[in-house]
């Protein structure tokens, strides 16, 4: 499935405007903006397996196994500090 040029085109003044905003803010954090950027990549991926995915399994089933992909990712934050 792919996006096409007219929702691509629309995502354009979205982007532009983003990025102005975080140009001109006196307390932008690097750290912060690219936390958020990978955090909508992830999401986006997240959206095209769970598609894919729900072909070949249940959706109970599914939702278990990111459930339990979700902690293991999680767990090395808990041991950070």
């Amino acid at each position: 499935m792919r996006t096409s040029p007219q929702v691509l085109c629309s995502l354009l003044p979205i982007m532009i405007g983003l990025i102005i905003c975080a140009h001109a803010e006196f307390s932008f954090n690097a750290i912060g903006f690219w936390s958020a950027v990978f955090n909508n990549i992830i999401d986006c991926l997240q959206n095209v397996v769970s598609k894919k995915a729900l072909a070949k399994v249940s959706p109970i089933r599914l939702q278990f196994y990111t459930s339990i992909l979700a902690l293991l990712f999680q767990i090395p934050f808990i041991f950070y500090e």
